[in-house]
């Protein structure tokens, strides 16, 4: 991720950015990344929560990693929301892990209380660009500041493409950060992975491959390499 400030740019890992952030907007490029972000931070999460139940001696886990992710995809919530317009947030993240919970409503949200009252959950609100409407994207981006002011000890994490994000953007309490694209290196083992992944190869094999696809887009298509999106299609295509 990178932020700008005045003329400058910072940047931060993902791991310090997980461990660290309280309000946050990630800007991207379609294709960018932002939902496999979302998904990827939902996935490390459960996954730190898993080990420490399984392993309830060690003491060795950080606080910040043991937060459980909840995880609110804004087009199905919008769609929630014109069929039912008292339907909000706090509905939808019922109906996500109500059967988790024996498919009792009142269950789940009394465990939904106890999270968010606590602080022990991560909210992550996934493709606000996704609300095609300016006023409906004001609108929801009201509802998300609204929501996490009322859970302030819970970190929110909102994903947007760049164009168009000024349009409705969420208040100052939230830093803004972009998503950055791929460089020289990251394409290189990106594509040596997802080689040897679809393709079940060697190692030395995966590379040799990689290096071929890197030299025949080297010039007409580098710029595009940078996007993991675009980047993904094109390798699937070479080695088809």
């Amino acid at each position: 991720h990178r932020e700008a400030q005045a003329d400058r740019t910072t940047s931060t890992t993902y791991l310090n950015f997980r461990r660290t952030f309280d309000r946050a907007v990630i800007l991207g490029d379609p294709g960018g990344g932002k939902s496999t972000l979302t998904q990827l931070l939902c996935f490390d999460l459960a996954r730190q929560i898993s080990l420490a139940a399984a392993n309830p001696k060690y003491g060795g886990f950080d606080s910040r990693d043991l937060r459980l992710p909840l995880r609110v995809i804004l087009r199905t919530l919008e769609k929630r929301q014109q069929q039912n317009p008292s339907y909000q947030i706090f509905n939808y993240l019922i109906d996500e892990i109500r059967v988790h919970c024996d498919n009792d409503e009142r269950l789940a949200a009394r465990f939904l209380k106890q999270l968010l009252t606590l602080g022990q959950a991560v909210l992550l609100f996934d493709g606000l660009d996704e609300v095609l409407d300016v006023g409906a994207r004001r609108d929801m981006a009201t509802v998300i500041e609204q929501f996490t002011a009322v859970n302030a000890s819970c970190p929110a994490l909102v994903t947007s493409r760049i164009v168009g994000y000024n349009d409705a953007p969420l208040n100052d309490d939230y830093q803004i950060l972009t998503l950055a694209r791929f460089n020289g290196e990251e394409v290189r083992k990106f594509s040596e992975q997802l080689i040897r992944a679809i393709s079940n190869e060697k190692i030395a094999t995966a590379k040799e491959k990689a290096a071929d696809f890197l030299g025949q887009t080297d010039a007409t298509a580098g710029d595009l390499r940078e996007n993991p999106l675009l980047l993904g299609l094109m390798v699937y295509i070479f080695n088809a």
